[in-house]
């Protein structure tokens, strides 16, 4: 930025007035000598609202980008967290320490274990945990990451209508019914599916799967 010189001492000058027609530039200690108060140039005009609304909405974008870095750090302590608390003892822990569900806490941890598809994405974080929930089929997430690129604005439900409907495109986990004579048998992925799900449940939805599927085994027996 150009730096204008006082007429007097040519030290840095912020004062301008016109003095015979021409501008000049004095700095604070000569200014009060020269008796061209009237002729001082006007100051810079407010800032319009549409310029402040500016200001606001990058400001605004600037603490997004902080919020979803705060998200995925804490989805980091909270996923070594786990690791260390051992069985039993995380769901006390997070009642302890913060008053959360183990709900609450895999919103965080999913963010964080997607962040490398989810971290770049102008999005609410309603619609970040929804995008980066194990339930999520990649699709989906690749679907709205090229729609933000390309410059939309996306809304949280524009998000849940696009993982449901890559859901719904996606191959249904429940094999075919096995010809007879044929040992019915789950494919490998299906088995893979299965247990990213059950991993995304809270303790107590992992506990009714399991006590209903023990149900089932004993019917089957």
């Amino acid at each position: 930025m150009q730096t204008n010189a006082c007429a007097k001492c040519s030290e840095p000058a912020e004062f301008g007035y016109k003095v015979k027609g021409e501008m000049q530039w004095f700095c604070e200690q000569h200014r009060l000598s020269q008796n061209y108060a009237d002729a001082r140039l006007p100051k810079p005009s407010p800032p319009t609202p549409e310029r402040k609304l500016a200001e606001h909405a990058e400001a605004i974008k600037v603490a997004g980008t902080r919020v979803v870095s705060d998200v995925i750090e804490i989805g980091r302590h909270l996923t070594e967290a786990k690791k260390l608390c051992g069985h039993g003892n995380w769901q006390p822990w997070l009642e302890r320490e913060f008053g959360w569900t183990d709900r609450t806490a895999l919103r965080f941890m999913h963010v964080y274990a997607n962040r490398t598809s989810v971290s770049d994405l102008e999005l609410p974080l309603s619609g970040l945990y929804l995008l980066a929930a194990p339930s999520t089929p990649p699709e989906a997430r690749q679907e709205v990451a090229d729609r933000i690129e390309s410059g939309e604005r996306l809304t949280v439900a524009e998000v849940k209508e696009t993982i449901t409907k890559a859901k719904a495109d996606s191959p249904s986990l429940v094999p075919d019914k096995p010809k007879a004579g044929h040992e019915p048998s789950a494919p490998d992925d299906i088995i893979d599916k299965v247990v990213v799900l059950f991993k995304g449940l809270t303790l107590n939805d992992q506990n009714r799967c399991l006590r209903r599927l023990a149900g089932i085994l004993r019917g089957a027996s």
